[in-house]
C-alpha cells in the first residue's frame, strides 16, 4: 500500500484527519469519560445519515496501580510517612550508588530490584520496611487501589478537554453539525461543563486566517527593507 504524501497545501486544506471534532470540557477525568460514551451511544441510536467512524478520541489505559501512603497507619508504628515514600520510591526506581562522566555527560549507576519485582505490586508489597529495629511488611503502611488513566491529557483553555471525533460521508459538515448539536442538547450538563461541535471548515479557517496574518506581515516586511535600501517610504 503506497501512503499519500502530505504537502503543506493538503495540510493548510485539511490539517485533521478528522472531519467532525466535538470537544468535552471538565475537569474530573472519569465523568468526562462517561459523557464521551453517552454522547457516543446517543449518535448510534440517532443514527445520523453520512456520520461515519464515532469514536473516543482517549482511550484508557488498564492495570494501573494508584497507592497512597496511610498516615494514620505509619503513626500507629511510629514511623515518618515520607520515609515509607522514599524508601518505596527506591524500590522502584533504584538508588543511585554512583556516576561516571562521558565527556559533558552524567551517566548515574542505579542499583534496582530484579525487574518481575519491580513491575509487580504484590511483591512490592511484600518488601519489608526497615527502621532501626522496626521491620514492618510494607503493605500495612499503605492504601492501594487498581485505577485506570488516560494515554493522554489535553487542555484548551486551561480546561481539561475530551474529544469525540467522527467521519463524514456524503453529508456535509453544517448537517453532520446540527444533527449532532440536535443530540448534546438530550444531555444535561452543569455551568462548568462545556461540549462544543466543530468539523474541518473551523479548523480550514483558522488555517487561512493564520496564513493571511503571515502574508501581510511579510509584505510589511519587504516593504520596511526596500523602504532602508531605497531611502525612501515612497
Amino acid at each position: 500500500r503506497i501512503k499519500p504524501v502530505e504537502s503543506i497545501f493538503s495540510k493548510l486544506i485539511k490539517p485533521s484527519e478528522n472531519d467532525i471534532e466535538m470537544k468535552i470540557q471538565m475537569e474530573d477525568r472519569d465523568a468526562a469519560s462517561e459523557m464521551a460514551d453517552q454522547l457516543i451511544e446517543l449518535l448510534k441510536k440517532k443514527n445520523i445519515e453520512g456520520l461515519t467512524e464515532v469514536r473516543k478520541g482517549t482511550e484508557k489505559l488498564s492495570d494501573l496501580f494508584a497507592v497512597q501512603i496511610n498516615r494514620e497507619k505509619c503513626n500507629t508504628y511510629g514511623v515518618d510517612p515520607g520515609d515509607v515514600a522514599a524508601f518505596l520510591s527506591e524500590r522502584i526506581k533504584g538508588t543511585e550508588a554512583t556516576s561516571f562522566s562521558d565527556f559533558e555527560k552524567r551517566i548515574p549507576v542505579r542499583i534496582v530490584l530484579p525487574e518481575n519485582n519491580r513491575q509487580s505490586l504484590t511483591k512490592l508489597l511484600e518488601l519489608y520496611y526497615t527502621d532501626g529495629e522496626k521491620s514492618i511488611l510494607l503493605k500495612n503502611l499503605v492504601d492501594y487501589r487498581r485505577d485506570s488513566a488516560q494515554n493522554e491529557i489535553r487542555r484548551e483553555g486551561q480546561s481539561r478537554t475530551t474529544y469525540v471525533f467522527a467521519g463524514l460521508n456524503g453529508i456535509s459538515v453544517d448537517k453532520a453539525v446540527e444533527g449532532i448539536n440536535e443530540v448534546i442538547k438530550e444531555i444535561k450538563t452543569d455551568n462548568d461543563e462545556l461540549i462544543t461541535v466543530g468539523g474541518a471548515n473551523d479548523e480550514i479557517r483558522e488555517s487561512f486566517a493564520e496564513l493571511y496574518l503571515a502574508i501581510i506581515i511579510s509584505i510589511l516586511l519587504m516593504y520596511m527593507v526596500l523602504a532602508s535600501e531605497f531611502e525612501s517610504f515612497l
